[in-house]
């Protein structure tokens, strides 16, 4: 952990950073708020490979449980930044009693929160990235490969 310390007026206050605990990326056909996964008790994980049909929309999410102050969240396609063309989500939820107070945050990036996220062929086998930054403490990265496969085309064929 990091603290960062600050006096004034005599008074000293302390602010702890604390590293991120999980990353995760999610992929999914239609957008989802929360996590089924963790109201089930079972940690979520990024896959090793996901899969997009050429011009068709996914909802792709970065998640980052933990970390204070919350994190910093950018996605990438290779190296190509989506950050600016997502949604960030912060939330900071308390537990315990006075004195005994933790402090957890939930972070989350979504990409294609209007629409979706739509890749094309030329994206096939390029990584899905996911970096999540506390100031001070070293960065959490979690990545995934993309299959981009093609559209199904119909031919009808006429014989007179």
């Amino acid at each position: 952990m990091h603290s960062i310390g600050q006096t004034i007026k005599g008074l000293t206050s302390l602010t702890v950073a604390a590293p991120v605990r999980q990353i995760y990326l999610t992929v999914e056909d239609t957008p989802r708020m929360d996590d089924k996964e963790l109201r089930e008790g079972r940690s979520p994980t990024t896959p090793g490979r996901v899969r997009f049909v050429d011009g068709r929309a996914r909802y792709v999410r970065c998640v980052a449980v933990g970390g204070y102050p919350a994190p910093s969240l950018h996605l990438y396609v290779n190296e190509r930044d989506l950050t600016a063309s997502t949604r960030l989500v912060a939330e900071l939820s308390k537990n315990g009693q006075p004195g005994l107070m933790m402090l957890l945050t939930r972070t989350e990036r979504r990409a294609g929160s209007s629409g979706g996220l739509v890749l094309s062929v030329d994206d096939d086998g390029s990584r899905l990235r996911c970096v999540s930054a506390v100031p001070g403490l070293v960065s959490n990265i979690t990545e995934t490969i993309i299959d981009v496969h093609c559209k199904r085309r119909v031919h009808l064929l006429f014989v007179l």
